[in-house]
């Protein structure tokens, strides 16, 4: 058994920054891992697997009796999520490590009473480490007071060759791809590209806007498409899987990830910059969050303000 062990709510095979983030943490520190119940998931040595939330109030107190019940034989915890995770504070006395991602800060800042407690966490942690400079600001700016912070960012795999020629197989030979990946909500910004589609077809013909993800604005965004006469220009793929990553990255041109400034979530860095970099294709993000920092570490990075630069952006590097 391990000395430390990490206690999460977001693990693989989940998808997303989260997930992927703690599980190359996990990797570099050789830890114990209590995550929630998955059908999918592999069984693992080392990784403990129960219903960590239910629909009971409280939703996290399976949370608290499995992290307690594991926890207490480790000589020191990792939480992810100050809350709720961080209620387990009160039931081990071990030394823990604090992981922020930043929509948790921007959660807790809604309630005054989920504020006390979390203070009260921050304050008592070892270590506190967050994913960008830009979530250890606001880690400061929600609790107005200083506190000692480690940014580590994040680390992505070396993904596979691509098995698959994304364009042939997509009929996009001959058209210049546009890629956008995650999920889709208004936070992600897909429609400022979708709005500049006819612009900048007047210039770039065979330009086409591949938006790959699902989620709950996709609804808006095909009427959009719709509206603007767009159907043969904006192209949705759904859903992908990892296995599937290589070949889409690589059958782009340019990747965007144009993220809207949002008081209800928060983009701590932006795993998916670093993965279409291996592949050598340029990169625009939205100065948002900690997304400049992702863009610092790829070979060819733009941060854009304005739908201005964005335009000119994609339509200098289309041509």
């Amino acid at each position: 058994m391990n000395k430390e062990l990490l206690i999460t709510i977001d693990y693989k095979p989940d998808i997303g920054g989260v997930a992927r983030y703690l599980d190359n943490y996990v990797k570099e520190n050789s830890l114990d891992v209590l995550a929630p119940k998955n059908k999918i998931a592999d069984i693992k040595s080392g990784v403990f697997r129960h219903t960590l939330l239910w629909s009971l109030w409280p939703k996290w107190l399976p949370l608290i009796f499995w992290g307690w019940f594991y926890g207490r034989k480790y000589e020191r915890i990792i939480i992810s999520h100050v809350l709720p995770s961080g209620y387990l504070f009160f039931f081990l006395n071990k030394p823990y490590t604090i992981i922020l991602h930043g929509l948790d800060i921007v959660n807790i800042s809604k309630s005054g009473r989920k504020r006390y407690f979390a203070k009260i966490i921050l304050d008592k942690a070892d270590k506190i480490i967050v994913n960008s400079e830009a979530t250890g600001r606001l880690l400061q700016t929600i609790f107005r007071r200083v506190y000692n912070y480690q940014v580590r960012y994040p680390k992505v795999e070396k993904l596979p060759e691509p098995t698959k020629d994304f364009k042939k197989i997509n009929n996009l030979e001959g058209r210049k791809v546009i890629l956008s990946l995650g999920r889709l909500v208004k936070r992600k910004g897909q429609e400022k590209v979708i709005k500049l589609m006819p612009r900048i077809l007047q210039v770039v013909e065979n330009a086409v806007f591949v938006i790959a993800g699902e989620g709950p604005y996709k609804k808006e965004l095909k009427k959009l498409v719709n509206d603007l006469r767009l159907s043969d220009n904006v192209i949705f793929l759904g859903k992908i899987s990892e296995k599937e990553l290589a070949n889409v990255y690589s059958g782009c041109d340019i990747f965007v990830l144009t993220a809207l400034p949002s008081n209800d979530n928060w983009e701590g860095f932006g795993m998916v910059c670093l993965e279409v970099d291996q592949f050598d294709k340029p990169v625009i993000v939205s100065n948002v969050g900690g997304l400049p920092e992702a863009v610092k570490q790829c070979k060819d990075g733009y941060v854009i303000s304005t739908d201005e630069e964005l335009e000119k952006i994609l339509i200098n590097l289309l041509n």
